[in-house]
């Protein structure tokens, strides 16, 4: 158990990222996330919200790190728009790590992964061991919107049952459309597998978004009944 005490709601003060999501099959997304007990979210189009997002955290209280996650649109229980389920969420450190599981009940566990900027690009790696998950690069263009606050909803599987963590993020450098490559690796952990069921390698995303810095407020988790 980690004892440390932290001021809520909690501060990060600079953060990059890029996000590719995708409309994917509902069936095969359900059977993926069956065990949390969320139900995937349908849009009008017959299809499922799937997005692959890469971040680097440049200074919060769990100091420098990246963190990669997979997330899925999923069927609200309570007040929440449009709200995501965290299926995967690894980092590369250690103090973000267990603060994360324990106080908010993030899927994270440490391992390797990249995040590279090249001049308008950027790229995020995500490896086990020598094998390659994925990699996502988002190319330079797409249509710059400047700024926006952004309120987000995760849900998670806590001990205590499902959980809610309200975050409000504030963006600035938001490019919109920008070409995206997302390459599914060799390696047998689940996520990859998960992606090439999706066939997520062979799709045109519905939207990509790099944001070259975020600022954000993180709540406690909320117990949520289904």
């Amino acid at each position: 158990m980690v004892s440390v005490e932290l001021a809520v709601p909690l501060e990060v003060q600079a953060s990059t990222s890029i996000v590719a999501s995708y409309r994917v099959d509902p069936q095969i997304s359900q059977q993926i996330i069956d065990e949390s007990g969320f139900k995937i979210r349908v849009g009008d189009d017959g299809l499922a919200g799937l997005s692959v997002v890469g971040m680097s955290y440049l200074q919060s209280v769990f100091g420098k790190y990246n963190e990669v996650g997979i997330v899925f649109d999923v069927e609200t229980l309570g007040v929440e728009e449009n709200p995501t389920f965290i299926q995967w969420l690894p980092v590369t450190g250690e103090f973000s790590c267990a603060v994360g599981r324990e106080v908010w009940g993030f899927p994270k566990w440490v391992t390797d992964l990249r995040y590279t900027i090249y001049g308008e690009a950027a790229q995020v790696e995500w490896f086990e061991g020598d094998e390659l998950v994925l990699r996502l690069r988002l190319g330079a263009g797409g249509d710059d919107i400047g700024a926006a606050d952004l309120p987000v909803s995760s849900y998670t599987v806590g001990p205590d049952g499902p959980r809610c963590t309200q975050t409000e993020m504030r963006n600035s450098g938001i490019v919109l459309g920008a070409p995206a490559e997302l390459e599914i690796g060799a390696s047998n952990h689940p996520a990859a597998q998960a992606l090439r069921d999706l066939s997520v390698a062979d799709l045109e995303p519905a939207l990509t978004t790099g944001v070259s810095h975020s600022s954000s407020s993180w709540g406690l988790a909320q117990p949520r009944s289904r």
